[in-house]
């Protein structure tokens, strides 16, 4: 089963934190990261401001965190991943699926599924 991957896993980076939009597709689904990111670092050697969305990831990066400095951060939204159904232009026409994933490689398990489901209905 062919699928394409728009956005690579990033090494030591499989948390949908460090991820945004279109992560993979098959057919007519996509996988994607979405949903609002309000975080807090608590690294004694920065300040302790809230980051939202995209600057919470580039602050992130610019500190060289991975998933192994996750633990310590408070966070008050998180995104995450999730399948969506999108027509031939790729524009989303459903994404109402009802299921999340929070990991790159149980996002991409969570696509596949939906597919394999898809696929397997119409037989």
């Amino acid at each position: 089963m062919k699928y394409k991957i728009v956005q690579r896993k990033l090494r030591g980076k499989t948390d949908s934190f460090w991820y945004d939009g279109c992560i993979a597709k098959i057919k007519d689904y996509a996988l994607i990261a979405t949903g609002e990111i309000r975080v807090c670092f608590n690294d004694k050697d920065y300040d302790n401001d809230e980051y939202r969305d995209y600057h919470a990831i580039e602050e992130a990066e610019r500190r060289k965190y991975k998933d192994k400095n996750m633990g310590d951060w408070t966070w008050e939204n998180n995104n995450w991943f999730e399948v969506i159904k999108v027509n031939k232009e790729g524009k989303m026409i459903d994404c109402e699926l009802g299921d999340v994933a929070y990991d790159y490689d149980e996002g991409i398990r969570l696509l596949l599924d939906y597919y394999k489901e898809k696929y397997y209905e119409r037989r």
